[in-house]
């Protein structure tokens, strides 16, 4: 691997740890503890997920915004189950239903809360239009560090 990539590359896990680690919020799940990667409503595990697929596939922008975009498609399906019992099996094999007193509070920034109005409460799977905003900007980021700022 060429030397100034394998800097670079290492130098973004090291900063998204360190991000991670400032911007967390752990809430308690029906299964487990769960810990999201927010602030004031930016989900940074997108960013940082986008800009990782931009260096290992700077060529792909189209196919890598569309696998964001279908699983934020996913997200907006599941809020809108109504029959308990179907949501409920839903959540029991994709995770991410919140046992009671989970303490999590959902930060909605204004955008995604004008294009889908209130969050659901008992789940964290939402729609999120900043999501696909931030997996752009992480995929571009990424893809102009591989490019420009390693390969000179």
């Amino acid at each position: 691997m060429n030397r100034n990539i394998q800097i670079g590359t290492q130098t973004i896990v090291v900063a998204s740890m360190i991000i991670f680690a400032v911007f967390s919020q752990t809430y308690k799940s029906a299964n487990r503890d769960y810990t999201r990667f927010q602030y004031g409503g930016l989900s940074f595990s997108h960013l940082f997920l986008f800009t990782m697929l931009g260096v290992a596939f700077p060529d792909q922008f189209w196919p890598v915004q569309l696998m964001g975009i279908l699983f934020e498609l996913a997200n907006y399906v599941v809020t809108k189950i109504e029959s308990p019992t179907t949501k409920k099996q839903v959540l029991d094999i994709i995770g991410g239903s919140f046992a009671p007193g989970h303490g999590y509070i959902a930060e909605v920034h204004w955008l995604d809360r004008l294009v889908f109005g209130e969050y659901p409460t008992d789940h964290w799977w939402h729609p999120k239009v900043t999501d696909v905003i931030l997996n752009a900007i992480g995929f571009l980021g990424g893809r102009w560090f591989i490019l420009h700022a390693i390969s000179k």
